[in-house]
């Protein structure tokens, strides 16, 4: 009888892991950061190495997106561009392959930001794709019930190139629904570009719909280009930018700093991502508890906090202040201990 019930408490407790086991990277609830990065990274090297046999353990990272960045910082490496010079060669795809790398896409991608360092060189190796086979591309990528997201991105940074392939095919039927969809997704832009015109002049009635602009920097650019004067010259006035940054400085509350964080997701490059960057560091010294209430809402809440990250070091150095400002319960913890982990390898980088 003892026996029979250690035998049932052992499958138990067997069954239990199994089912945990998924969850393991997306949360890593009883591991440390440093824990949880050594699994990360070990996953990281394997799929690196092998990404067809180790392809199902990256699914299960959560926001993979953080994590590949953290490995960059630390190996001192571009990791999908050396994934991509190993692997993924666009004259050796099959099906698989083909799919692994929509994954990988869609892993790397983080809306609203349409794409990025990470997903760039992936975008740039599906074109090569259906640039040496355009039928067996499209035949694949239309078996997914998620196509409509992968040609969003892809779109978002080839338009021309997918355009032009759309339009020399003879396969009807299927360019048909494609080229509807990109329709769909230019009234979308110009719908988006309007959108922010109204949020310009009224922010605090027009939140709740700003939330859904998908590409903030092709219609922030938009805006900046036509604003200009005769001399090239953007006035303070009419600076989207500077609007934004004063709409939420000003009155600072949970939900512009809502708006801010969809900024910091989608605004990486240049002097928009160097604004949005500082003004985020700045805004997370002076209102931690609300930034932070922002933050949980988020399922990206680690990559915003990296990109603010080296902002926020240059104004409170190794985040001293910041660590000692969060308790040690809930999600205050979980940005604590994210906060002294991003420390520890900033000041690695900084020694450099």
């Amino acid at each position: 009888m003892i026996r029979n019930k250690t035998i049932h408490l052992g499958a138990m407790i067997l069954i239990l892991w199994l089912i945990s086991a998924p969850c393991i990277f997306s949360e890593a609830r009883f591991l440390n950061q440093e824990e949880t990065w050594s699994i990360i990274s070990n996953t990281l090297k394997s799929f690196l190495s092998d990404p067809v046999a180790y392809s199902s353990e990256m699914e299960k990272i959560g926001d993979l997106n953080y994590w590949t960045i953290i490995y960059e910082m630390i190996e001192n490496v571009d990791y999908v561009k050396e994934l991509l010079s190993r692997h993924f060669q666009a004259n050796k795809m099959d099906e698989f392959k083909l799919n692994i790398i929509f994954n990988l896409l869609l892993k790397y991608s983080i809306p609203p930001d349409p794409y990025s360092s990470l997903t760039a060189p992936i975008i740039d190796r599906i074109v090569e794709v259906f640039q040496n086979d355009w039928s067996w591309f499209i035949e694949n990528l239309r078996k997914r019930s998620d196509w409509k997201k992968i040609v969003r991105l892809i779109y978002a940074k080839e338009k021309d190139k997918f355009k032009e392939k759309l339009f020399t095919t003879n396969e009807q039927d299927t360019t048909k629904e494609i080229l509807n969809f990109l329709r769909e997704l230019e009234h979308e832009k110009e719908d988006e570009y309007k959108l922010l015109e109204k949020f310009l002049k009224e922010p605090d009635f027009n939140i709740e719909k700003i939330k859904s602009v998908h590409d903030w920097g092709s219609i922030i650019g938009q805006y900046e280009m036509l604003h200009q004067d005769e001399n090239k010259t953007l006035w303070p006035e009419y600076n989207p930018m500077l609007l934004l940054i004063n709409w939420i400085k000003n009155g600072t509350n949970e939900a512009k700093i809502e708006v801010l964080c969809i900024l910091i997701k989608s605004l990486l490059y240049g002097y928009h991502g160097e604004l949005i960057s500082d003004i985020g560091a700045k805004i997370f010294l002076e209102h931690p508890k609300m930034f932070i209430e922002s933050l949980s809402k988020d399922e990206y809440w680690k990559t915003i906090l990296l990109r603010i990250s080296y902002d926020l070091y240059f104004y409170d150095r190794c985040f001293e202040k910041s660590i000692n400002s969060l308790g040690d319960f809930g999600f205050e913890k979980k940005v604590k201990d994210q906060l002294k982990f991003l420390s520890s390898i900033l000041n690695e980088r900084l020694k450099e």
